[in-house]
């Protein structure tokens, strides 16, 4: 039997943080980890690769339409 190091033991209190206490829905949960600074990084550079591809048909997406993409 070998024991862990020390380093490798979870000292913190589990369960939930002050951070959790607000959160009443999947959309919340999802805002925790994808910020809307991340959202709309994604948006730009959705839009920067899209346009030259489909120039005709392109048509720029918003963080709305991302949150529904990723079915919230």
């Amino acid at each position: 039997m070998s024991r862990c190091r020390k380093r490798d033991i979870a000292v913190g209190k589990p369960g939930l943080t002050a951070y959790s206490e607000n959160i009443s829905s999947v959309a919340d949960t999802l805002k925790h980890f994808i910020t809307d600074y991340i959202l709309n990084e994604i948006c730009y550079h959705t839009n920067v690769e899209g346009s030259p591809q489909i120039p005709n048909l392109w048509k720029d997406t918003s963080s709305e339409e991302l949150l529904a993409l990723f079915g919230l």
